[in-house]
Parts: C-alpha cells; structure tokens; sequence
C-alpha cells in the first residue's frame, strides 16, 4: 500500500492547486482524477464557454460593423462545427501545459479512475488502496437534470455535451436563468438562434443585486432574448426532429416547438460513489459539511470547491485550495470567512459582483450609502458603448461592502473595488488616485469623487 501525507481527489481547479500547493510545502502528494486533468472548468465550463462567447461576440460585431464606419460581413449562418471546432483547440492549447505528464514531473503521483472511502486514512482507486495521513476533496459539481416528463427521450444538452453540437440551433429553450443560462442564451443568440430562457420566477440571476439583474434582463431582451417568466416545463415530446415542450406560465397551459433544449437549472455536488460515510465524512444537498477552515466532520479531511456548494466559481475553488493545504501543514490557521469573493458574468457587456448586494447591505447594517453612476464616458464612447450600470454600496462611515456593476470591461475593474473591500483602502484614497485616461477602470474614481463632491456640497 502507497503511502502519502495528502492526497488530493479531483483534478480540476480546486484539486491541481490544492496538489501543487501540497507538493510545494514538502508532503507526498498524490492527485487522483476519475475523468480528465482540469476538470470542468477547462473541459466543459470557463474555458469552452468564454471562447464560445467570444466567437459569437465577434460574429455579432461583424453583422453591425456599419456603426464603426466598416463594411457590414454578409458571411451568413455560422457554421458551429468549426465555432465548437476553435473551441476545442482552445482547450487543447491549455492541455498541453496541464496534463497528468506535467504534474508527475513535479513529483505528484497520479492517479486514474473510480475512487471511494475506505476508512479515513484509506482511499481506494480502481481496487488498489491508497494511505494517506490527509486527504483533500475537490471533486466538484455536475448539471442538476429536473424530473420532467420525457426530458429522456429528447437529445437535450447540459455544459457538458453542449460543445458536441456541429449545426446552430432554429430555436432553442434554455431551462435556468442562471449564470450558465444566461451567457449561453446571449451567444446563440448572436449567432442567430431564435432563444428562450424559462425560470419559474419573473427574476433573473437571483444571486445579483436586483437592480443589476434587471438591467441585465433589459440588454438580453434588446438582443432578442425571449423570456418565459412564472413558467415550468410540464413535458417535452419528440416529433422527428422536433420538440415540443408544454408549459404553463401564469397558470394557464402553452406549447412551443423547438429544435434544442438546454439544461441549465442549478449544480449538484460530485459525491456520488465516494462512499463518504466511510470516514465519517458529512454531507447534505448542498455539498460536503466544511466548518471556516475547510475541515470535514473528519478531522483528517478537508474539502473545497463546488462540492461544498458554498461559490461555484473558478476563484474561489482556487483561492479555497490554496486555505484548506495551509490549514493541514502549518499552525497559523486561515478561515474562509477572511476572503471577499467578487465573480464576473460573461456576457456583452459584462456583469461583476463583490461583496454584499442593497438588500442584504440594509438587513446586515441597516442605513447605507448607495452610489449610482450610469454615465457614459470616455473610454465607453471609443468604443461605441452605452451600456455602463455601476452600484456602490458604502456603511455610514465610507466602508465599502458591495459593488455591482454592468459594463463593458467592469470584470476587470471590479478588482478595484474587491481590493479596497479587502484591504479597507478608503473612498477618499480612491478618488485621489490617479487613473490612465481613457480606461475603464476610470469609472471607480469617478463615481468615488462625485460622491465625495455630493457630500461635501451637502454640509451645510
């Protein structure tokens, strides 16, 4: 029997940062994967997804090329076998750094194939068992696929096989206004797939500030982006190559006929199979039981990433990795509840998030200070867009706890205001900083020093 002082289960984000962080520290490390190194966001999440999006944005840019003083692409339907074509090579390109070849290089054993608990120190992996002294989960999450009447006699598409397609779509039903559902509902949109996107309540990305979902709605709606609000799917039926999908929305009874359906209603934990109960491990719905330093009800076994459903996203599973090895090999503890998580929704333009919304600022602090920028300036007219939504929430005293923003380039500046949040820069700090002009980072400081102007001017 191997043994190792951490062994890492799952290769995706979570998993190839726990294990190069634990390699680094000095621990035999091992790294066991079921599938393939890189794990969802690399094979059918982050990656295939913004350089679908990509894709799409150019070829939309193309048709209205008038509105920059260039000839107008009359280059027809797109042919989506060569779009998911580019997309592979994509990830291919990122493959070739990120491999099971190059990990083992490093001195990390890895490993193939089903794994399962056998006790808390012991893992199993294809029959053979593996002793470790730690052990670290990272096995993410996977599409939730609702219980509806004939949903398994139609071809319909998760993340996962959604890049096997190789002709778009006449119309297509997206079940989830999520993040996923939402940007791949705008990228087929754009490239000329009819798009309907169907929740069960009349809100959009109901993890955003209200505001900023709305707004959102609007620019998908402009583009042509259908939404069936109060609406649940009660069966689909196959007609050759058409489905028809029955509904009702508001309580009355429609149907509407398709040549796709995508599921995009929610994530599940990957815990399947890995017979936790073994170690002594907790789990719910929602994932693996973690308290703020990421231990399991197991003192030995750490988790991290989806699979303890706290933030799917790439960010947090990375930064998450790097706490949970710094909690099983050194004394000074981290805890999670230390990080300010910011994510970024990747649509045109697009929508970042940090810190807590309006709502949840008022129940946590009761008054706060909200700043409202949607002034388009400089960079954004260079570049031909009007679309700038920026919210800022502050606590009586100037602290910064939330902002929210739409627009384009606002995934890059909202690390500006993630920065301030974690370091507590204040707001006067902010706006007597300097920024290149034009950029779009510019906007933090304008909205900063109109509110500094705003106040001042309101003392008597």
């Amino acid at each position: 029997m191997k043994e190792y002082d951490i062994c890492v289960i799952g290769a995706g984000s979570a998993g190839l940062v726990a294990a190069s962080a634990a390699n680094r520290s000095g621990a035999r490390t091992a790294l066991i994967e079921r599938a393939l190194i890189g794990g969802e966001c690399l094979h059918s999440g982050c990656i295939p997804s913004k350089t679908f999006l990509h894709s799409a944005n150019i070829y939309y840019t193309m048709k209205n090329a008038a509105q920059y003083g260039l000839p107008v692409c009359h280059a027809g339907t797109p042919d989506l076998g060569k779009v998911m074509g580019h997309v592979r090579s994509v990830i291919s390109s990122i493959t070739q750094y990120e491999n099971a070849e190059a990990y083992q290089k490093l001195g990390i054993d890895v490993y193939f194939g089903k794994n399962h608990f056998v006790s808390k120190n012991i893992l199993s992996v294809n029959g053979n068992e593996l002793f470790s002294k730690y052990f670290i989960i990272c096995t993410g999450s996977s599409a939730v696929v609702p219980p509806i009447d004939g949903l398994e006699d139609i071809p319909y598409l998760t993340n996962k096989n959604f890049w096997d397609q190789k002709t778009l779509p006449v119309s297509t039903l997206i079940l989830g206004a999520g993040p996923i559902g939402i940007e791949l509902g705008q990228a087929l949109r754009r490239l000329g797939s009819e798009v309907y996107i169907m929740m069960r309540s009349d809100r959009i990305l109901r993890n955003e500030d209200h505001a900023i979902a709305e707004e959102m709605k609007k620019i998908l709606q402009a583009d042509g982006v259908h939404f069936l609000d109060n609406s649940t799917v009660l069966k689909f039926k196959r007609e050759n190559s058409r489905i028809i999908a029955r509904y009702t929305r508001n309580g009355s009874e429609h149907e509407l006929v398709l040549e796709s359906v995508v599921i995009a209603t929610g994530r599940k934990p990957n815990i399947e199979d890995l017979l936790l109960e073994h170690a002594g491990v907790a789990y719910g719905k929602g994932g693996i039981v973690v308290n703020d330093e990421l231990m399991t009800t197991a003192d030995n076994i750490y988790a991290c990433g989806d699979v303890i459903g706290k933030y799917l996203f790439t960010q947090a599973a990375s930064f998450y990795a790097g706490i949970a090895v710094n909690n099983i090999v050194n004394s000074e503890k981290k805890t999670i509840s230390d990080g300010i998580m910011p994510w970024v929704i990747f649509t045109e333009p697009e929508l970042a998030h940090v810190g807590f919304t309006e709502d949840e600022a008022r129940q946590k602090f009761g008054d706060v200070h909200v700043l409202h920028l949607d002034t388009v300036f400089g960079r954004l007219r260079t570049e031909n867009s009007t679309k700038v939504f920026l919210k800022i929430i502050l606590t009586g005293d100037d602290r910064i706890v939330g902002a929210h923003a739409i627009g384009t380039g606002s995934g890059e500046y909202i690390q500006n205001l993630t920065m301030a949040m974690q370091d507590h820069i204040s707001v006067k700090q902010i706006a007597g900083t300097i920024y290149p002009y034009p950029t779009f980072s510019e906007i933090v400081k304008k909205a900063f020093s109109r509110y500094l102007r705003t106040k001042h001017d309101s003392v008597p």
